[in-house]
């Protein structure tokens, strides 16, 4: 179900050109910037530091995501695989166990009542237990596969990849800013994995 704001409906029109700009994918974080160079005047300047405020803007980026993903789908047109790290538009597959496979987050993302019933409180409750997730693997695995790496790993070696991607995806040294901004976002959940920040 479709959450109807002046920023949802800039991001319906907006998500699918700039998806198919990227053909590799885009972070979450990478694509609030695209959609921000793109003139999405909608969305908060700056950094979002506001846990609450951060979260609307995470909601309905998602909530966007899904409704687009359901369209490609109906019409045969596509796949939108919807990851964190990586938002990628695919080929569409018929059978493929990304489209027949149940969606958790999805039915989340897609109840407008849980961005209305949204509190400061509840939404540090919702990144405490996200935090303790962490630890359990799928976000963990899709950071590490960000900087190339594999368990079993430990944080030196992530710092080592880290800092040789850093370097080598510098926009100062021809990188792509997008990219180095994947990167950066993968050490940042490393780090809470590892580190326990």
């Amino acid at each position: 179900m479709s959450v109807t704001t002046p920023l949802s409906r800039a991001l319906d029109e907006r998500l699918p050109e700039l998806l198919r700009a990227h053909p590799r994918g885009l972070s979450e974080h990478a694509l609030l910037q695209a959609l921000r160079t793109a003139g999405c005047d909608h969305l908060p300047p700056g950094p979002l530091a506001d846990p609450l405020a951060l979260f609307r803007v995470h909601f309905l980026l998602f909530n966007a995501l899904y409704r687009l993903r359901a369209r490609l789908w109906r019409a045969g047109s596509g796949h939108l695989s919807i990851e964190p790290l990586c938002i990628r538009l695919e080929e569409y597959r018929p059978g493929a166990p990304a489209l027949t496979a149940p969606d958790r987050l999805a039915g989340f993302y897609l109840e407008p009542d849980n961005l209305a019933r949204a509190s400061r409180a509840g939404v540090a409750r919702l990144l405490a237990r996200s935090r303790r997730r962490l630890l359990a693997g799928g976000e963990r695995a899709a950071a590490l596969a960000v900087l190339g790496l594999a368990e079993p790993t430990d944080w030196p070696a992530i710092r080592r990849r880290y800092r040789e991607l850093a370097g080598r995806h510098h926009p100062d040294r021809g990188g792509e800013a997008g990219r180095l901004q994947e990167i950066h976002a993968a050490l940042g959940i490393l780090e809470r994995c590892y580190r326990g920040t």
